[in-house]
């Protein structure tokens, strides 16, 4: 990752250059480059990430910073319907640095598959995101899905 600094109106403004393994090199803000407070599980030695799209919709990509073969596909669950049940303590909140619950997006790990209709979702192990910090919480409850099909929204069943 390289970083250099332009102008725009006066304004001096930080970029990084991020290798990405859906897009290639991209240019980006520094602020929109995310660390992690404690490590994504199994991938201790990856801190800051960079959340993007290829295309519109509720799919991302959280790619790391430091090596581009470490990218995920991650799905805004709110976005799409699902309603999982996510208790957040203030340290939780303190962690992120925000006591507002409206100021923290969620993001779900999603398991891709040759067949759309065997690709899942990761409920019960949600990545929290407010302002350029980001927690991966580890839930114990067994009502959200580990497995979660997303073909089952074009259904109507929601969780």
């Amino acid at each position: 990752m390289l970083t250099h600094q332009e102008v725009q109106q006066g304004d001096t403004v930080t970029t990084v250059s991020v290798e990405t393994l859906m897009r290639g090199t991209i240019e980006v803000a520094e602020e929109q480059i995310i660390t992690f407070v404690s490590p994504l599980l199994g991938f201790e030695d990856q801190q800051r990430f960079l959340i993007y799209q290829t295309k519109p919709g509720p799919l991302f990509w959280l790619q790391s910073c430091s090596n581009k073969d470490v990218s995920f596909a991650v799905l805004m669950p709110f976005a799409v319907g699902l309603d999982p049940d996510y208790d957040l303590s203030p340290a939780e909140l303190d962690i992120l640095g925000t006591s507002d619950v409206a100021a923290i997006t969620v993001y779900t790990m999603v398991t891709l598959c040759d067949d759309p209709q065997q690709t899942t979702t990761n409920l019960r192990a949600p990545i929290l995101v407010a302002g350029n910090k980001a927690v991966q919480l580890i839930y114990d409850n067994e009502a959200l899905d580990l497995r979660f099909p997303l073909a089952s929204l074009a259904k109507g069943n929601n969780a």
